[in-house]
């Protein structure tokens, strides 16, 4: 099992978020340091309909066990079937909780039939516009947010 969680924009759930409910599926990613550019403007909040993939110039293959694509160049890929979705807090974010399908795993992070992280660590953030690699910070210029929206029952507020 792998738990993510979506926010919302101005009370509205993303596009990620209707994806995963309307299809059931979902893939996790997870880049490495050649990715951090992509990564960073990935957070840009597109437009309803606007590819994130498409606009960011990164290339898919079909996945093995949903039917989301997941991103080719990326060290680790979780395949995933919606287990359940859990709103909480006074945004309305969704912690979604997905069934790992398929791994899918670059070769060179394996070491005797087991990951190990520390021969090509992928990237974590660190906190806001920041990441953390190998103990190297890299600073990346903020990327403009939609205000949190704070949901009530009968709507919002």
């Amino acid at each position: 099992m792998v738990g993510i969680n979506i926010g919302r924009k101005a009370g509205v759930r993303k596009d990620t978020g209707h994806t995963i409910h309307r299809g059931g599926e979902f893939v996790v990613n997870i880049p490495d340091e050649t990715m951090i550019e992509a990564v960073h403007h990935g957070a840009v909040e597109y437009p309803p309909g606007v590819s994130e993939v498409e606009t960011l110039g990164l290339d898919t293959v079909d996945s093995d066990r949903v039917g989301v694509a997941r991103l080719r160049d990326v060290p680790v890929s979780l395949e995933c079937r919606l287990h359940s979705v859990t709103e909480y807090g006074l945004t309305g974010a969704e912690f979604v909780v997905g069934e790992v399908l398929a791994f899918h795993i670059r070769d060179s992070l394996m070491a005797d039939g087991k990951v190990d992280t520390r021969r090509d660590a992928a990237d974590r953030p660190k906190r806001g516009t920041q990441l953390r690699r190998s103990g190297r910070d890299h600073s990346m210029r903020p990327i403009a947010r939609t205000p949190k929206t704070v949901l009530v029952e009968g709507g919002e507020r």
